[in-house]
């Protein structure tokens, strides 16, 4: 960063964590006690408006001056990874919670600040200092209350007193550790050679949009066009958090397969990578859909009771959608505090395959009370009878119903379409399936680098045989050939640049083509668990790749054979040792 403008890290730290610790010292044991109860009265809840207005007051205040100081845009500053990480390793210092609740009200934040921030940087016009005069939305702040609440309730919980303390206030609370260091990394960390997380999380943001635009198109499709760009600029900023979390998700998991000496804990945490992704972008994909779904029922119900129809604010557009992702997260937190995000889609799952008429009333109300206070501020009278309370009813169960739907048919194919197209055109392309080995035998030295050959060679099988990998279990393919392969290939060294392993893999993939006749044909024998597959690859390693050093000019002679564009890349690669 140019000029002497602060990072969004030391200015959001160094202003958020005296407010919290400033809270926690202040609160009276009686608040205490509502606070451990899970219920707050009204002094109480007063006090939580005031910290969090507090926060979004002074990170606004802050980061405008950084933006003009630093003569940075909003967008490049504001929308990204830096902001969330900062609140939520503040959060982390004083309290060491994370949760989806503590993760939300995060996401809450960032959303405000990123919306105070454009409001005031827009309205100076000739005015040379800007004014931060913008209000969060009466239901957002309530929503923020309650998730502030919730965290506060499972830090008052904590045995440790509940007073001021001269150190770090630390509460040891039973959530995974999946995310823990590497959230507060920098988005530019190396996950690989040649990739970077920003990289990575640009290339899922990328795909996810494309099927948030399919919901949207599906779903959303009589919006207005000022509606349209003011629902988009709310959801790219979802999207960006997810995208985020995932290539965090990748890069830690990565780093554990990486050690020299795994422990069981970054062995635990590397090989459901793959499951754990996906579940990421189901749950992620599943909330926006009920809460697109939803709004359309908003807009289709306010269209044909209230007149004349105004087109809604994004204040009213993303407060009503906070209220429902709030609902459906109050019901799966309810008896599960601390809930991550497997337990949430386990609980979603749950929830749209049993009971859910709890859920159905409550966003039935929600609909009920919006329209109730629309048809107040409006000059059309409205008749809010029981036959439109049963008419909105219908909506919502539509809506649920479609939900339901699309959970159970479309969410796992979706979201693996997203992790095959990123692989598929990410320099990192065998990561996933490569994390998602579930061998649990010891692997000499050399066997990563083998089992890297064979994911490569694997995944170009599948590529070319124009078969999507879902369809079938590379996984095992995977597997198989390394264990068949491993003792055979144990004395040779595959100690060799990445873009030789490509190569090399290639190579191998046009003598199995070869002899096998098409890359279907291939792709079948490898599933069938042919041994002419694993003999062919055994005897093609150790006539070329265990050529001691003063041969190696009959690697080149071999691949003479080959096309041309393979030919003249291995011998400008001549001085590349593959012994």
């Amino acid at each position: 960063m140019e000029g002497t403008a602060t990072t969004p890290e030391q200015i959001t730290v160094s202003v958020v964590r005296p407010l919290i610790e400033s809270f926690i010292a202040n609160v009276t044991p009686e608040q205490w006690t509502l606070l451990r109860s899970g219920e707050l009265d009204e002094d109480t809840y007063v006090i939580l408006a005031e910290l969090l207005l507090d926060c979004l007051s002074y990170i606004s205040k802050d980061l405008v001056e950084s933006l003009q100081s630093s003569q940075l845009q909003s967008d490049e500053y504001v929308l990204g990874s830096d902001l969330r990480n900062s609140i939520s390793q503040t959060f982390s210092e004083v309290m060491n919670i994370k949760c989806v609740i503590s993760e939300e009200l995060t996401m809450l934040i960032v959303k405000e600040v990123t919306e105070t921030i454009s409001s005031a940087l827009s309205s100076r016009e000739g005015s040379e200092e800007p004014v931060i005069a913008r209000k969060p939305p009466v239901i957002r702040l309530h929503i923020m209350v309650y998730y502030a609440s919730i965290i506060f309730q499972a830090f008052a919980n904590t045995p440790l007193p509940c007073t001021k303390r001269d150190g770090n206030i630390v509460l040891e609370v039973e959530v995974e550790s999946d995310e823990s260091e590497q959230d507060n990394e920098p988005p530019t960390q190396s996950v690989a050679p040649g990739i970077s997380l920003t990289a990575l999380s640009q290339a899922f943001q990328s795909e996810i949009g494309k099927y948030v635009n399919e919901i949207k198109q599906t779903v959303l499709f009589n919006l207005t066009d000022s509606e349209q760009t003011l629902l988009q600029a709310e959801s790219s900023l979802d999207i960006r958090f997810v995208a985020d979390d995932l290539a965090k998700l990748i890069a830690q998991s990565l780093k554990g397969r990486d050690s020299a000496a795994p422990t069981p804990k970054t062995k635990t945490q590397s090989k459901p990578c793959k499951d754990r992704v996906l579940l990421k972008l189901k749950t992620f994909l599943v909330r926006y859909l009920l809460k697109s779904s939803m709004l359309y029922a908003l807009i289709q119900l306010k269209a044909r009771l209230i007149q004349p129809s105004t087109a809604e604010s994004k204040d009213s557009m993303c407060s009503f959608m906070d209220s429902v992702e709030f609902l459906v997260l109050r019901d799966i937190d309810e008896n599960n505090k601390g809930a991550n995000e497997e337990s949430v889609f386990s609980k979603l799952e749950e929830m749209f395959s049993g009971e859910r008429e709890t859920l159905s009333k409550e966003l039935t109300d929600l609909l009920y009370t919006d329209l109730k206070i629309r048809s107040m501020q409006s000059s059309s009278e409205v008749l809010l009878d029981d036959t439109l309370y049963a008419a909105i009813g219908a909506k919502v169960e539509c809506c649920l119903d479609l939900t339901k739907w699309w959970l159970n048919t479309r969410a796992a194919p979706q979201s693996e379409d997203v992790i095959h197209a990123v692989m598929a055109n990410h320099p990192l392309e065998e990561t996933l399936l490569l994390l998602h080995s579930t061998s649990e035998t010891n692997i000499s030295e050399g066997d990563p680098q083998l089992r890297t050959l064979i994911i490569m060679l694997v995944q170009r099988t599948y590529k070319k045989a124009q078969v999507p990998q879902r369809m079938g279990k590379p996984e095992d393919i995977v597997d198989h050939l390394l264990e068949k392969t491993r003792a055979q290939l144990e004395n040779i060294d595959f100690d060799m640049s990445e873009k030789t392993f490509k190569q090399l893999s290639k190579a191998i993939f046009k003598h199995l083509h070869k002899k096998t006749g098409c890359p279907l044909r291939l792709l079948l024998l490898m599933e069938l668990r042919d041994p002419q597959i694993e003999e062919s690859l055994v005897s093609f390693l150790k006539q070329h790749v265990t050529q001691p050093p003063e041969q190696q000019s009959m690697w080149s002679c071999f691949f003479s054979n080959f096309s041309k564009a393979v030919t003249s890349v291995f011998r400008q690669k001549n001085k590349v040792s593959v012994t």
